[in-house]
């Protein structure tokens, strides 16, 4: 779409959510309980949330694009326009289609649809389905893995029921279901930013040395990544650990041990499909979506409309949060709060005394491990009445209403083995 329509922009973001634009209008926003400026439609229907932009296009009929504001036939949620996906309907022929893709990295997409006609023109059937699974184009140096893979299936039923000439009626049920490793975020560049050796004459503390035994204060000095050319070997280097501030929670807690830069790597590979995560990723989606559309013509020249909808979905999502290799043995199992010999995290078996630290969300590591979790589960029901003309003059009208009820639930998480074994 985006090749193909003028002044439409697509993007992806970090929290499992995306943005469409059109004419440089769109949300920004990460959330999803926050209403989008362009509409998402599936046979004319609304959905907040959905998945069309993550699976395939499967036995479509047309896919439009309508510039805003479409507010009067879409609702609020169409600032700037709607991307309506129109799914073929059945017929009271028999049709079968079947097509398969086979390409590198172990790629396979198969799509498939069969139309039944099953009583003369009143009862039809259309089943359709697709299935695509390959191999990641990234690959974890770390784990020594390819990730950002795909492996999903949609599959589609639609009825056609026509039990006289002036009413006709479909019902559509579509399955999306995606377990894979594909990653919200690729790969990240950075500019070590060095601490200062002196701000206004004075000598900067040492980083990765509590203050006293309460801060880190040398840490403060450095964002932990400054600014470099995209096209500079610069940018592949990693962050200054010691300014992160759960680095600073470790060494206060005396989880961490003193003076020790968190990450293994000064540098990273220049080949931007190559990454160092302790964690893979994994993507986990299910999505169900029902739709019941009549129409019946009340005279030839007025048709009353009911469409029905009904959407279901959930995610669960996991990426590493450090994206970058972190050193081992990292963890101190005889230093407590204030730099003292602390038994509690080896007596409470959570702490071995070789540096092995269980988290219980994160499992058992030597290394300063992160994650960040993203999950979301929502449904939608809705119901649109309406009544439209098709006089030959030049006056028409369209007149009806809608309801929607929207529930979501949205959380996002950071989990820190160091941090875990600091609380």
């Amino acid at each position: 779409l985006v090749k193909q329509v003028p002044n439409l922009t697509f993007s992806k973001t970090n929290f499992t959510g995306y943005n469409i634009e059109i004419r440089g209008i769109g949300t920004q926003a990460i959330s999803v309980t926050t209403d989008p400026a362009v509409a998402v439609a599936f046979n004319d229907a609304p959905f907040l949330r959905n998945h069309v932009f993550e699976q395939e296009f499967f036995d479509v009929s047309q896919v439009e694009v309508l510039r805003g504001p479409q507010g009067t036939l879409y609702g609020r949620n169409a600032t700037a326009g709607v991307v309506n996906v129109t799914s073929a309907k059945p017929t009271d022929q028999f049709e079968a289609m079947a097509s398969a893709d086979l390409g590198n990295y172990h790629n396979r997409r198969f799509e498939g649809m069969i139309n039944l006609p099953i009583v003369d023109d009143r009862v039809d059937i259309r089943l359709a389905g697709e299935w695509t699974k390959r191999q990641g184009y990234s690959f974890n140096d770390l784990t020594d893995s390819r990730i950002d893979g795909r492996n999903l299936w949609s599959g589609r039923v639609t009825i056609g029921w026509k039990p006289s000439p002036k009413l006709q009626t479909y019902l559509v049920w579509e399955h999306f279901s995606e377990d894979d490793d594909r990653m919200r975020s690729a790969k990240q560049l950075c500019h070590t930013d060095p601490l200062p050796d002196y701000i206004d004459g004075a000598k900067t503390p040492a980083p990765g040395i509590p203050n006293n035994q309460t801060s880190n204060e040398g840490g403060y000095f450095s964002q932990g990544c400054q600014m470099a050319s995209l096209y500079s070997q610069d940018s592949f280097q990693v962050p200054n650990g010691f300014s992160l501030p759960y680095v600073s929670a470790g060494l206060y807690a005396g989880i961490l041990k003193i003076g020790a830069n968190p990450y293994a790597s000064a540098v990273q590979s220049p080949n931007l499909r190559v990454i160092e995560t302790s964690l893979d990723p994994s993507y986990k989606v299910k999505n169900d979506l029902v739709e019941f559309n009549a129409d019946y013509d009340i005279t030839p020249q007025l048709t009353f409309t009911s469409q029905t909808g009904y959407n279901q979905d959930f995610l669960w999502s996991s990426e590493d949060y450090n994206r970058f290799n972190t050193q081992p043995g990292i963890f101190a199992p005889y230093q407590g709060v204030f730099g003292q010999y602390d038994s509690r995290s080896v007596d409470y078996g959570l702490l071995s005394p070789d540096g092995v630290y269980c988290d219980p969300q994160l499992g058992c590591s030597d290394r300063l491990v992160a994650q960040d979790l993203s999950t979301e589960h929502s449904w939608q029901a809705s119901q649109e009445i309406r009544v439209s003309s098709h006089f030959d003059g030049p006056f028409n009208f369209s007149a009806g209403g809608n309801y929607m009820h929207y529930e979501t639930e949205e959380n996002y998480y950071v989990f820190i083995n160091a941090l875990t074994a600091f609380s």
